[in-house]
């Protein structure tokens, strides 16, 4: 009896042994498993529909800043001199209203300081491959009133856009086709209007410096003009070439602001 009691006792004390030695196991195998999971990398989140579509938008926006840039880089060396005037006819200003038309006002804003940018670093892009030299010429305020011409244009053609959607076509009720018709009109008023408000911009901050910058420091000799002296000097013979980018721009407005981001 005593030799049973005492097998029974060793076999009890093997089982706590091995659950002893179970519980150690698991919980060893429960720490190297955290261990584990604490030293992996979190897996990256599945792309949804929205993040695709905005990497797409993303996409196409610097590849048309791009197309943009390089169409006025080429825009800007299309032109010839005028004899009685110091600056080129070029079709800079052209695209430089596409830029703004095509683009929002903080991507347009961006390529053409882009532009910009480039030419004062000394890239050859500016109007007879001019770089930075060309703020030492007469043409160099209006190189630097690209900018603020552009940001305003882009805003105003934004907030047109919000008034007179641009649409394929119209309903073509009688009520319906008088009111597309209506609005059409005001649409392209105010379009030439914001057209205008661009050339004014563009060719004042151009006068201003040939007459305050250029013809007191950079001219061959220097002299102090009048307003009007520099307007004849830099914006006037200008003008009817202008008016005929404007009518260009407003053609082609319709089918490409569409493609507007």
């Amino acid at each position: 009896m005593q030799e049973q009691q005492d097998n029974n006792f060793n076999n009890n004390a093997d089982l706590e042994s091995i659950d002893s030695t179970s519980v150690n196991f698991y919980e060893q195998g429960d720490f190297y498993s955290n261990e584990l999971n604490k030293q992996s990398p979190p897996l990256p989140a599945p792309l949804n529909n929205t993040t695709i579509k905005q990497k797409k938008i993303t996409t196409r926006l610097l590849a048309q800043i791009g197309i943009l840039i390089a169409t006025l880089i080429v825009g800007a060396q299309l032109g010839f001199p005028i004899p009685f005037s110091l600056i080129s006819v070029t079709l800079a200003t052209m695209f430089v209203m596409l830029i703004a038309m095509l683009l929002k006002p903080v991507p347009a804003l961006v390529a053409i300081s882009i532009y910009v940018a480039m030419g004062s670093m000394g890239l050859p892009i500016f109007s007879q491959f001019q770089n930075f030299s060309v703020y030492f010429a007469p043409s160099g305020g209006f190189v630097i009133g690209f900018i603020p011409a552009t940001f305003l244009t882009s805003f105003l053609i934004g907030l047109l856009e919000k008034r007179f959607p641009t649409s394929n076509g119209y309903n073509k009720t009688l009520i319906a086709a008088k009111n597309f018709k209506r609005n059409t009109v005001l649409k392209y008023i105010y379009l030439l209007l914001i057209l205008l408000a661009f050339t004014v911009v563009l060719f004042t901050i151009g006068t201003l410096w040939f007459q305050f910058v250029f013809m007191r420091s950079f001219s061959a000799n220097p002299a102090n003009i009048s307003f009007w002296q520099a307007l004849l000097g830099v914006t006037i013979p200008f003008l009817p070439g202008e008016a005929i980018k404007i009518a260009l721009v407003m053609m082609v407005y319709k089918p490409l602001v569409r493609f507007r981001s």
